[in-house]
């Protein structure tokens, strides 16, 4: 019975559980350029949230929280945007943010803004920065907060 008890304790194995990689299931895609100067943004009819941060002149991050960005979970780093920024964002119940990178004074803005955030009950929030240019939010017929 000994013989039984020892080899029995050398064949044990110790079983552990590894856990698997995270996968948060992403609500939408935006397809993120610039183009003539211009920084386009598209959504699709999923539920985006899209944050954009001017980090230096004519230098934007364009980021999505949970809305993957040109099919990809990284930030954009949209340069040479010289005339204005057009956002469509489409249906669903998206959230834009404009803002500022944490400047203490904020930053100046001298081109167009157009931001369409049409079906769904949509937010565009724009923060630290002053507009010299023209402002335009366009909203659909659900409740949107601008």
């Amino acid at each position: 019975m000994k013989a039984h008890r020892a080899i029995s304790r050398r064949l044990q194995r110790r079983l552990f559980l590894e856990g698997l990689e995270s996968r948060a299931m992403l609500a939408g895609d935006v397809s993120v350029d610039v183009s003539g100067g211009n920084l386009i943004i598209r959504g699709d009819n999923a539920d985006n949230e899209i944050t954009v941060t001017w980090v230096a002149e004519h230098t934007y991050e364009v980021a999505g929280v949970g809305t993957e960005i040109n099919g990809d979970t990284d930030v954009f780093l949209a340069r040479n945007v010289t005339n204005g920024i057009d956002v469509d964002l489409r249906d669903g119940d998206d959230s834009f943010t404009l803002t500022g990178s944490g400047l203490p004074t904020g930053f100046d803005l001298d081109q167009h803004v157009t931001v369409r955030l049409g079906e769904g009950a949509d937010d565009a929030t724009i923060s630290g920065t002053s507009l010299r240019g023209v402002l335009k939010v366009e909203g659909g017929l659900d409740n949107d907060d601008v």
